[in-house]
């Protein structure tokens, strides 16, 4: 008779080994780790790093992206590092306007939107309070600076493809942020 293994090696596994693991998986990938083990049920939501590509969404379910994206959001914990969003298996709605907000309060260092194109969105304000962004890029957006915008003093990378606003806020975008390579 054939005994039966009671260790878990998938559990037992140093938390270093497990993040990495978990940030080589798409993103539905990694929430789906969760029923690998009690130990593993919550390791997703303390992902530095959330990105939503043609591979992370559900395609046969556009119309449920949106309301993963949000639950996804609402169960993190912990800082957001890094959030892109670059997918054509997006409906753009309001929630968008929630998810950046989010996303400013949690530390965010690197923001890529890249809608599909003719998906525009308006940026909300408090994208331009992300006092630590290094890494901006935007596609298929609009957006007016707020007033009280200080700058962006460590970004180092901006990209804007496919954008409108004036001329001055342009200007005021740029010359705000003072390591642009």
């Amino acid at each position: 008779m054939e005994e039966r293994c009671e260790y878990d090696l998938i559990s037992e596994l140093p938390q270093s080994v497990a993040e990495i693991i978990l940030t080589k998986l798409p993103i539905l990938e990694a929430v789906r780790t969760s029923v690998l083990s009690r130990r593993w049920r919550y390791r997703w939501s303390s992902l530095t790093d959330i990105v939503f590509d043609d591979r992370s969404v559900i395609k046969s379910r556009i119309d449920r992206t949106n309301d993963f994206i949000t639950k996804l959001l609402f169960a993190h914990n912990g800082p957001v590092h890094k959030f892109s969003i670059s997918t054509s298996h997006l409906k753009i709605g309001p929630e968008i306007d929630q998810w950046l907000l989010f996303v400013s309060r949690k530390d965010i260092r690197d923001l890529v939107i890249e809608l599909r194109k003719g998906s525009w969105i308006t940026m909300p304000s408090c994208v331009f309070s992300c006092s630590k962004l290094t890494r901006l890029e935007l596609s298929y957006c609009q957006f007016d600076i707020p007033p009280n915008f200080s700058g962006f003093p460590f970004l180092k990378y901006l990209k804007l493809k496919y954008f409108y606003t004036d001329t001055d806020d342009l200007d005021n975008l740029i010359s705000s942020s003072p390591c642009l390579e």
